[in-house]
């Protein structure tokens, strides 16, 4: 497993950059880290072979810099999930600006840490409130025809691709 700064003159920092700022506009990023892990890697890239259509997704997980260090080195634990409101499972937002509200701020600092996955979302169904994913879906979703969040239950239907490390609002500094 390794961890590599982005330098801010990689096409893929602007990349994420731009995908995090059109959906959370005044977020300052400080730094991008680059995630490889090649045991999650080949336990998402073998779960997403057997999902027809994978459908997979790159979406936001808001959380704390020391559950994040844990999500890069062990992967997505979906027991560990504290929210319920669409279903039991790991929560990702397609917007940066909802998945903040997850982000905790690291003592003694302003920043705050969100991560880009990559995510098997393949048959998505319509979440209900603490029951689990239905069988005969991949993940569920707060809204089938505009769905603004996914919930998957497996382990390896998520890979943490990139972890964002940014001030949440420009304009309250």
């Amino acid at each position: 497993m390794s961890v590599e700064y982005l330098s801010l003159s990689d096409p893929k920092y602007e990349e994420i950059e731009n995908h995090v700022r059109s959906t959370y506009e005044h977020s300052c990023i400080v730094w991008i880290e680059k995630i490889t892990n090649p045991e999650l890697e080949m336990k998402f890239n073998a779960y997403r072979d057997t999902i027809q259509p994978p459908n997979v997704k790159t979406l936001f997980h808001g959380t704390s810099e020391e559950i994040a260090r844990i999500i890069i080195q062990d992967g997505f634990d979906p027991s560990k999930n504290k929210v319920s409101a669409h279903g039991l499972g790991v929560y990702f937002s397609t917007r940066a600006r909802y998945s903040f509200d997850y982000c905790h701020r690291t003592e003694g600092h302003d920043y705050v840490f969100m991560l880009v996955c990559d995510v098997v979302t393949g048959r998505v169904g319509l979440g209900t409130a603490y029951k689990p994913i239905p069988h005969d879906c991949n993940s569920v979703t707060n809204s089938v025809s505009h769905p603004d969040m996914y919930i998957v239950n497996k382990r390896e239907a998520a890979l943490p691709r990139y972890l964002v490390g940014f001030y949440p609002d420009v304009n309250k500094m």
